[in-house]
């Protein structure tokens, strides 16, 4: 481990269990992200945290049915040197009281504990020790914590590609990928579409031959639809909800479907839209309205990125982390800056296992050295974009 890796890590290992205290009081500021008057309050434990740990400027957008996005603006503005951009977001998938917080051995539980509280925590203990143990931070860094990634980020999007488009690089604080410690140099993109089947009502006993079954139509739209998917280029094609008719003596006039789509690459993302778009029915009489589209673009691997990634490795090679990336078939936020150009890494936080599962950990002994990871990352970005 060279020097200056040495002596971050040293603070941070001595600090980890101040640093498990900063989790835990952000993972009891439950924060699911339909419930705002709770997110409101978690954005008051990440502000309280980071103005007792760090010299920090804080701007609060206020959010009318979302909980209230946070922008951490610490080091000083300048007009010369673009930000480094740490995306975290702090809201979870879990119901109020849903999860209990324990601590087991080497291992922390809770929700939220790895997908992300952790990776925001992580990223401010990354700034501390870089302060602490005298070393100057690669320009101004702005955090920016939002409270509706896991439904989407649809209040937050436009905000995200703003401040990122200001940004020379964007670094990612969601957790890595599960057990591996994987970093995520790439990642899915997804859509949702709904289809709306019209058909048209008769008895099914008396009248067989005078209705047309949505519900049949529905049978052939699924096999369809799911033909599209080519798993190995990463593109998934997934009926998850169907429904239709109302009872079993009538032949089906209405059905509907709820459909995944999930893409690795631009090209496959316009491919699976046009099926959607060009859609058609089997039988003679029935309609069919489709609705809904892209949510996420991928993130590919890009030129803009591999430069960031090979940063990266530099700080893990320094630290003697063997370093490894993957790819993730869920969404985060880093798809949207990739996708606008901006050099961005994701899968830097907290390493463990669970995600969105009830067993959701945070491997504690492994805490401090993710934390060194981020920090000499965020080190040797001196000079990046500049």
């Amino acid at each position: 481990m060279q020097q200056t890796e040495s002596v971050l890590f040293s603070y941070l290992q001595d600090h980890r269990e101040d640093m498990i205290d900063d989790l835990m009081a952000l993972v009891k500021a439950q924060s699911p992200s339909t419930d705002k008057q709770s997110c409101d309050a978690c954005a008051d434990v990440i502000m309280s945290l980071f103005q007792k740990r760090l010299p920090v400027s804080v701007r609060r957008f206020h959010e009318n049915s979302v909980g209230d996005q946070l922008l951490l603006q610490v080091g000083p503005e300048s007009t010369e040197i673009k930000p480094i951009l740490v995306l975290c977001h702090y809201d979870t998938v879990w119901n109020l009281d849903e999860l209990p917080l324990r601590r087991e051995e080497d291992r922390l539980y809770g929700p939220g504990v790895f997908d992300m509280k952790s990776g925001l925590v992580l990223t401010l203990w990354a700034l501390r020790a870089l302060l602490e143990t005298g070393h100057s931070l690669p320009g101004p860094v702005w955090v920016f914590c939002n409270s509706d990634e896991e439904t989407g980020s649809a209040a937050s999007k436009d905000r995200i590609l703003q401040l990122g488009k200001k940004a020379r690089a964007v670094l990612v604080a969601e957790p890595a990928e599960a057990v591996t410690g994987c970093l995520k140099a790439t990642r899915k993109g997804n859509g949702h579409y709904h289809v709306h089947i019209k058909g048209k009502a008769a008895h099914a006993g008396n009248d067989p031959l005078g209705g047309i079954s949505a519900v049949e139509e529905m049978a052939h739209q699924i096999l369809h639809l799911h033909a599209l998917a080519d798993l190995p280029s990463g593109t998934s094609v997934n009926v998850g909800v169907a429904r239709g008719g109302t009872r079993a003596n009538i032949i089906a006039d209405e059905a509907d479907m709820d459909v995944d789509v999930r893409f690795l690459t631009e090209k496959e993302a316009v491919r699976i839209e046009q099926a959607f778009q060009s859609l058609t029915p089997v039988h003679p009489g029935i309609t069919l309205t489709v609705t809904g589209g892209r949510s996420m673009p991928p993130m590919e691997d890009t030129s803009e990125n591999r430069s960031l990634l090979e940063v990266a490795k530099q700080a893990a090679e320094a630290l003697d982390y063997p370093l490894q990336t993957c790819s993730a078939g869920g969404c985060s936020d880093g798809n949207l800056t990739s996708a606008a150009g901006i050099p961005t890494l994701d899968g830097l936080g907290a390493t463990g296992e669970g995600l969105h599962a009830r067993h959701e950990q945070l491997y504690v002994e492994e805490y401090p050295l993710r934390t060194a990871l981020m920090a000499s990352l965020l080190m040797r970005l001196h000079d990046f974009g500049c």
